[in-house]
């Protein structure tokens, strides 16, 4: 019960923070000003609709996109089945930020029920239902906070060339967890991502 209370507490502080500043007070100024749209990320966050801690951090992201005077856009991808969206929204949490509605994914494999699902179904949900006016996406994850703006050009994105953070300790997934759980997909030549051969759930496409 205290850990619920906490949480809620987070969010009024958070919800408060964000009505004490008007939009003109946080939005971008100085050369960014100059950027065209095309050329900004449109920041997205897979997150599950659960009134947990996963809530007080998408209100948290949300605060730090506008703190830091993020350009672009900003929506969170809110992975939700039917029968869980009514309680969502008669607890005020549907609302909190720009949000796109997606199914859950969690169970996309019936043999299989794994969140992270979310992270690619949600993603692949937005862009076929939503036509994005930025040229590129930011794809975060709900922990996250962004302490300054994020600019495409500053990060060496280019159209057909990603950019992503490199995640070290993660090296060793090179292994054949893959071809024992998911023989039905076979290796695929990933050349942007990772060595040849390597398979979808590589993480970072970073070799062993």
């Amino acid at each position: 019960m205290t850990q619920v209370h906490s949480s809620w507490i987070s969010i009024a502080l958070f919800t408060v923070l964000l009505a004490g500043r008007s939009c003109s007070e946080l939005r971008p100024t100085g050369r960014l000003d100059k950027q065209t749209e095309g050329e900004l990320f449109h920041a997205v966050f897979p997150v599950e609709c659960k009134l947990n801690s996963l809530l007080w951090q998408s209100v948290g992201l949300w605060y730090s996109f506008r703190k830091a005077r993020m350009p672009g856009s900003f929506t969170r991808l809110l992975a939700c089945k039917e029968e869980n969206r009514q309680d969502f929204k008669d607890a005020g949490a549907m609302d909190i930020c720009p949000t796109h509605v997606t199914p859950s994914y969690t169970h996309f494999n019936r043999h299989d029920a794994y969140g992270p699902y979310n992270m690619a179904g949600t993603v692949l949900h937005w862009v076929t239902h939503v036509q994005p006016k930025e040229k590129y996406v930011l794809i975060l994850d709900s922990d996250m906070v962004i302490i300054r703006p994020l600019v495409p050009s500053d990060l060496g994105v280019l159209p057909g060339h990603a950019v992503a953070a490199h995640y070290g300790y993660l090296k060793g997934v090179n292994d054949d967890l893959a071809q024992r759980h998911i023989p039905e997909i076979s290796p695929r030549n990933d050349s942007l991502a990772g060595p040849f051969g390597r398979r979808s759930d590589q993480a970072g496409g970073t070799p062993a």
